[in-house]
């Protein structure tokens, strides 16, 4: 029994592959790298946006002003830098992913988890590859090159954005500060779960619906190695380019339609006549969100939400006129609580939770998407994630009104 509990301390595979501790292992390494990435990469982050945003200002003070200057002080260049800024991000996952894949610690955890995940039509290393959504939706998607095409393939790419990303996390804590207070965190953790679980069951679905089946048939496990830096660091950024390369185009795109859609109708001088053409489709998509009891500050703030999550909570604060509050980040996202405590009931925060989790995945994780074949794969993920948002926050408005 100690010998199965405890196996050879230079067993390194024995370890690895054990039920407990090669469970672990992974735990770790998996805190590590989103450690890594996700807190060591806020500077070099905050300096790209910084300095981007020092651009767009020198651009509409230099450049005369006209209708070409705002777009590109205002659209195009905020666009480069919803593209930039998670550049470090993706490149420290990507350095993280070539060194577990060529030190072939992956065959390691693809045979460990390899029998739970084909009960969802996965292969085991699909889950390295889900659970890197929770930071970012992006290297969650690009790590399905790793995948033979296929069912498999298909399985991850329309799962992973239904992982719900750091980027939504600000709108989870907003709410969940102002209408749940002593029970914010169950209630945010409960959020992530539901898309999990969402995840997980569209991926058996896929696979049961195309016929395929997936056996438990571990991969060829080839012996443990020092990966070469040379190797791991020309991987990156091979990768970090390509991300670059393929969804560049489409954030710009999008960003410059939200640029328009904000910015217009107006006059000579810029100024905004009348409700813009944004608050205009909100106000439009109203009868369609009135079942869950959105707003149209609500729908504004969605809409927003399709460049980047991270602007959800920034036009919220703009369309519900929440007032600013001196002191740190913390402090500042009390205040907004608190005043918006008196704007939203418990039930409408976490429909609108639940909206924000699962609608359309963002323009870099739809770029990526398409990347791999065509504009099939985000339409579907736009209509399965459209409509899984609509019912649940549906359910819960339901559930509610019962209350």
């Amino acid at each position: 029994m100690f010998a199965a509990l405890f196996p050879a301390p230079r067993d390194i595979d024995a370890w690895l592959l054990h039920p407990l501790w090669g469970r672990l292992v992974f735990a770790g390494l998996l805190y590590g790298l989103f450690y890594t990435a996700y807190t060591l990469t806020e500077w070099p982050m905050g300096l790209i946006d910084e300095a981007l945003a020092g651009l767009s200002q020198w651009i509409a003070s230099v450049l005369p002003a006209s209708e070409w200057t705002r777009l590109l002080s205002e659209g195009i260049v905020p666009g480069v830098a919803a593209v930039l800024v998670f550049l470090p991000t993706v490149a420290v996952v990507f350095v993280g992913l070539a060194l577990l894949e060529h030190s072939r610690y992956l065959q390691r955890a693809t045979e460990l988890f390899t029998p739970l995940m084909a009960r969802f039509g996965l292969p085991g290393q699909a889950l390295l590859s889900l659970v890197l959504g929770f930071g970012c939706n992006v290297p969650s998607v690009l790590s399905a090159k790793n995948l033979p095409q296929g069912v498999q393939r298909t399985a991850l790419l329309l799962s992973a954005p239904l992982m719900s990303c750091s980027a939504r996390l600000p709108v989870y804590v907003l709410l969940a500060a102002a209408c749940f207070e002593k029970h914010a965190v169950l209630v945010i953790l409960a959020v992530h779960a539901w898309g999990v679980l969402l995840a997980l069951g569209l991926s058996w679905f896929v696979s049961r619906r195309q016929g395929a089946v997936l056996l438990a048939v571990a991969p060829v496990r080839e012996p443990m190695q020092i990966p070469s830096v040379k190797v791991v660091f020309a991987d990156a950024l091979d990768h970090s380019w390509d991300f670059l390369r393929k969804i560049g185009q489409v954030i710009l795109l999008g960003a410059m339609l939200i640029w328009f859609l904000q910015s217009y109708p107006a006059n000579d001088q810029g100024e905004l006549q009348g409700p813009s053409y944004l608050e205009q489709a909100g106000q439009v998509l109203s009868p369609l969100t009135a079942p869950l009891n959105f707003t149209w500050q609500d729908n504004v703030a969605l809409l927003s939400g399709l460049v980047a999550k991270e602007v959800i909570v920034s036009t919220m604060v703009m369309t519900r006129h929440l007032p600013s509050v001196d002191g740190d980040e913390q402090q500042q996202t009390l205040g907004w609580a608190s005043s918006l405590r008196e704007q939203v009931s418990p039930t409408q925060a976490l429909a609108f939770m639940l909206f924000t989790l699962l609608y359309f995945p963002c323009l870099a994780t739809l770029g990526t998407l398409r990347r791999f074949g065509g504009w099939k794969l985000p339409l579907a993920s736009m209509a399965f994630g459209l409509t899984s948002a609509w019912l649940s926050a549906y359910a819960v408005t339901l559930i509610g009104a019962l209350l």
